[in-house]
Formats: structure tokens, C-alpha cells, sequence
């Protein structure tokens, strides 16, 4: 078997088969919404050249992802480097997050979830040239759905824990640049089903980018982002040339779109809570850590932050 033959029917991916009802499915999501999130540009027309230069339209990429890997270190080192887990990896792409844990830690185990089907693809493929038909059988599962929808919900997340030998749950649940696309309620409802699906003392590190309650700093962090794409995509910094180089004619339509996809498609709301300078209402008021405690988490913290790019780290 090989690791496509494990993919979910992409079908999912766009709310056309009807998973098991879960009772954390508060109802569906906008059909337009779902649709949109399938088809994201970068995940869909130019998925084979998402990994050529992730600097040029994220800064500190590959530091964030270092913070993450160390994130996951600090918290299975009293487990030991043999202990066997199992994580989730929430907008999986193309690997950045659950291959170097794969790497790192032989006796983990990995459910990925993505709305893309076309992500899933390369990742299934990367995933198995990693770790061999016969690994891939033994240590991952893939689902291909929204995390909002009813194609990753509850349920179905811990049927597929409990198909990889631990019907618990999941020890750590990863996320990098995935949950700014939901919408305020839906990152509420998304944040309530990982807390379902983490065992007592479960980790949830979300990279992601995040805006703030300052009226003064929020439009600046976002111009910071815009600035940086037009300029990486025109003048690349000296760390980011091969990449441009490689992109060739590419550059210019995908410079475009990475502009658009980033004042329509993004939706981040701040870490912090209102203070004095709130400018925001309801949930995005109480901001994201509060929402993370209200979920059920017990701890909850930011080690990571550079303008809109930032981590949130929650135990359960």
C-alpha cells in the first residue's frame, strides 16, 4: 500500500460526502467559504512551487519553524526521544511541520489534515519517500477536509488516532499558517475541537499569523507584510535570490496574487485582549489566548512573535 492509497476522497475537501455527525459540528460552513479554502491559489496552481522560497512571502519562515520543532522538543523530553505519540497536523501542506517530527522522533505517529487535495498529494508522496510504503502504513493517516468541517471533526480525528494504536487521543496538535483563513466563530469552534481531541497535559502549537487590537498597529503590521511581499518578489533579499531566480517569469503573476490572497483571503485576529485600545467586538475582542483558555486550555502563551507572524503555545 502507498501512502495515495491512504489519501481520503478529495470529495471531502469540498463537503461533498457527509462524514458521521460529531457533536462538536455547530453547523455547516458556508459552502463559498469551504470552497474558497480548497482552492487557495498557492495550495492549487502553484502547489509544486510552494516550497521554492518560503521567505519570500513569509518572514522568519524557517525560524518559526525551528521554534516549533523546538517547542516539540521541550515537551516530549520527559518522554524520552523513544516514547511513542501521536500528533496532528492541522494544514499539513506540503510537510514543513510533521516531516521533521517524523525525523526526529521514530516512535511518533501522524494524522495530516488538509482542505487541499493537491497539497495532500505532494505531502503523501514526500512523506513516503521519507519513510517507505511500509512506514507510511504503519505511522500516518491523512485526512482531506476543512479542520471547520464536518470532514475533520471530532470523531473522525479520534477514529483516526485510535487506527494508529492510541484511542486517547492526540499528544501534541501542530498548525502553521492555516487557522488565519477561518473566520472569528470558526476559529472558536476549532480551537473547542482540539481540546476534545488532546489527552490531559496535550500540547497545540499554533504558527500562524495573527493581527492585534492596537489601531495604530494593526495596519502596520499589515503594510510591514504587504511591503515585504512586493519587495522579496521584486528585489529579493540575498537569502531569497536562488529562489527568485528559480520562479523565473513566475515571479510577477505569483507576486500579484500573493498581494491579493493577502488583503482578501486572510482573516487573522489579535493574540492579546482589548485593553484600553480595543478595537474590536465579540470573540475577536476577547482574542485568541482567551479563546484558547474558554476552549479548555490550561496554560497559554506567545513565545514567538515578529509583526503578524507569531506562535501560540496551549496545554491542555
Amino acid at each position: 500500500m502507498s501512502a495515495l492509497d491512504l489519501l481520503d476522497d478529495p470529495g471531502t475537501a469540498t463537503g461533498l460526502t457527509a462524514p458521521p455527525q460529531s457533536a462538536d459540528d455547530a453547523g455547516d460552513i458556508d459552502p463559498e467559504a469551504l470552497a474558497l479554502r480548497a482552492r487557495l491559489f498557492y495550495a492549487v496552481k502553484y502547489a509544486d512551487y510552494y516550497d521554492v522560497g518560503p521567505e519570500m512571502h513569509t518572514p522568519l519562515y524557517g525560524l518559526m519553524h525551528d521554534t516549533i520543532r523546538a517547542l516539540v522538543c521541550q515537551h516530549r523530553a520527559a518522554a524520552g526521544p523513544g516514547a511513542p505519540f501521536v500528533f496532528l497536523d492541522i494544514g499539513s501542506g506540503t510537510g514543513a511541520e510533521c516531516l521533521p517530527i517524523l525525523s526526529d522522533y521514530g516512535a511518533s505517529r501522524m494524522v495530516a489534515v488538509d482542505v487541499c487535495s493537491e497539497m495532500h498529494t505532494l505531502l503523501a508522496k514526500k512523506v513516503e519517500a521519507v519513510l517507505g510504503p511500509a512506514g507510511v502504513a504503519k505511522r500516518c493517516r491523512f485526512v482531506n477536509g476543512d479542520i471547520a468541517g464536518k470532514a475533520a471533526n471530532s470523531d473522525v480525528l479520534l477514529a483516526k488516532a485510535a487506527d494508529l494504536g492510541q484511542p486517547g487521543g492526540y499528544d501534541i496538535v501542530v498548525s502553521a499558517l492555516a487557522i488565519h483563513h477561518l473566520r472569528t466563530a470558526e476559529k472558536v469552534a476549532v480551537y473547542r475541537r482540539i481540546a476534545r481531541v488532546l489527552r490531559p497535559g496535550g500540547l497545540f502549537i499554533n504558527a500562524d499569523l495573527f493581527t492585534f487590537q492596537s489601531r495604530t498597529l494593526a495596519p502596520a503590521a499589515e503594510q510591514f507584510a504587504m511591503d515585504y511581499i512586493d519587495t522579496q518578489f521584486t528585489q529579493p533579499d540575498e537569502k531569497n535570490r536562488l529562489a527568485w531566480q528559480t520562479l523565473g517569469p513566475l515571479v510577477i503573476p505569483m507576486r500579484q496574487e500573493w498581494l491579493d490572497h493577502y488583503k482578501k483571503d486572510n482573516l487573522p485576529d489579535p493574540i492579546e485582549g482589548p485593553g484600553d485600545a480595543g478595537r474590536l467586538s465579540g470573540d475577536a475582542a476577547r482574542g485568541q489566548a482567551a479563546m484558547l483558555t474558554a476552549a479548555g486550555f490550561a496554560e497559554v502563551a506567545c513565545p514567538f512573535r515578529y509583526w503578524e507572524l507569531g506562535i501560540l503555545w496551549a496545554q491542555r
